[in-house]
């Protein structure tokens, strides 16, 4: 048990090179930037979580419920409770990923819009349908 421990270490603070080495993100030069280094840890860290428990109980549950020991399977399929469960957890989860990732998203689209003038806004002009007309027919004239 120590052993595993160790080794749980270990990757641990090889994982914590990444950001010391320089191979992390690389660094801000907007306010906006700055929110996405945060942004990805944040949600790396809640993933790393989620797998982790999920896998965790998955491998608990084969290895204590092996046929071996003697256990009957249980049957538990049309139960609306847990059917229920395994729906709004996720969901509840994308709902938490996704709140921090739309604001930063909307703040990104903000600097964009009134950072850029007028005219970058608008690249292709206004053309009647007289205009559009001449241009698809010089386009389709035969070489």
């Amino acid at each position: 048990m120590l052993r595993k421990l160790g080794w749980g270490v270990l990757g641990s603070a090889l994982c914590g090179l990444a950001t010391a080495a320089e191979w992390s993100l690389q660094p801000a030069a907007s306010k906006t930037g700055a929110d996405l280094p945060w942004l990805h840890e944040a949600i790396m860290v809640l993933v790393i979580v989620l797998f982790v428990g999920v896998f965790g109980v998955m491998f608990w549950s084969c290895y204590a419920h092996r046929k071996t020991v003697g256990h009957q399977a249980e049957q538990f399929h049309k139960n609306i409770m847990v059917e229920i469960l395994w729906t709004v957890i996720p969901a509840i989860i994308m709902a938490v990923i996704a709140w921090p990732v739309t604001k930063v998203v909307i703040a990104q689209n903000e600097v964009v819009l009134t950072g850029m003038p007028k005219t970058a806004m608008q690249p292709f002009k206004q053309i009647n349908n007289v205009e559009l007309a001449a241009a698809i027919k010089v386009q389709s004239k035969p070489r």
